[in-house]
């Protein structure tokens, strides 16, 4: 005598319905306003831990670093003189998204990491003075991302280090710790980072131009499509960038769709 099956979607269904009410529950308990709050910084250590860290809340603070000398003195030609023959590590890619989910030329569907270059500073400074693209919209050249993690402000572009902080006293005094890292990014409007999880708590502070976020609350984790893909990296081919094949290289997990949820917005 045959078995049949149970019948498990309507108990997913309901699944979904909990984890639902239980987002929309902890995001009204915690982001009343809806919004990620604004305040004048820099915090005591005590605040800081008290009302973001220990809550898992992000904020942002302005004024926090006015005392930075970068504020004042960093454009392109001030960059170039004291950087500009540094070598330094730069991401390409097609579009601008790295670590994305994307098709290759054979029509798979792959887990895309960026082209990684060594370069001298003042040539990524020239390459993102150009145009992306022509007249007629094709493209002329890649995106370019300067944003190695390995604390590359400490390991690559030691001459800026007396116009910041390698640490933010406030914050290593409620972390308790130094700093794991210290980073330079530079790049363009172009430049994606796709959603992802990071596995520390993130200080950013922006000297120039602006940098958007989208977050989603660790809440929400469920409403975003895991899926298993082939990882690839782009390589440089004679037209540009491009996927090499893919047989045989490892699988990761990539955000392929993201369900319908509600993220919270926040731009620094």
């Amino acid at each position: 005598m045959s078995e049949t099956a149970p019948d498990v979607e309507p108990w997913r269904r309901r699944l979904r319905e909990v984890m639902t009410s239980h987002s929309q529950l902890v995001r009204e308990l915690l982001l009343e306003g809806g919004g990620i709050e604004r305040k004048a910084g820099p915090p005591s250590p005590l605040t800081f831990m008290r009302n973001h860290v220990a809550k898992s809340l992000p904020v942002l603070y302005t004024g926090a670093v006015d005392h930075w000398p970068a504020l004042r003195r960093w454009d392109h030609s001030y960059l170039r003189r004291q950087a500009g023959k540094l070598q330094v590590h730069v991401a390409l890619t097609p579009d601008g998204f790295a670590d994305a989910v994307v098709t290759n030329r054979k029509g798979e569907r792959v887990f895309a990491k960026p082209c990684e270059t060594s370069m001298a500073f003042e040539n990524f400074l020239d390459a993102i003075a150009q145009p992306r693209v022509d007249e007629t919209g094709r493209r002329r050249r890649p995106v370019l991302y300067v944003s190695h993690q390995n604390s590359s402000l400490v390991a690559e572009f030691e001459p800026l280090w007396p116009d910041v902080g390698l640490e933010l006293p406030w914050a290593t005094e409620a972390f308790g710790a130094a700093p794991q890292a210290a980073n330079f990014w530079m790049g363009e409007d172009a430049a994606v980072t796709t959603t992802h999880a990071d596995l520390f708590d993130n200080l950013y502070v922006v000297i120039r131009g602006e940098k958007h976020f989208l977050l989603f609350p660790p809440q929400d984790a469920h409403a975003l499509g895991y899926l298993p893909f082939p990882s690839a990296t782009y390589h440089r081919t004679a037209d540009g960038l491009g996927i090499p094949g893919i047989q045989g290289l490892q699988a990761v997990r990539g955000v392929h769709e993201v369900q319908e949820t509600r993220g919270i917005q926040g731009a620094q």
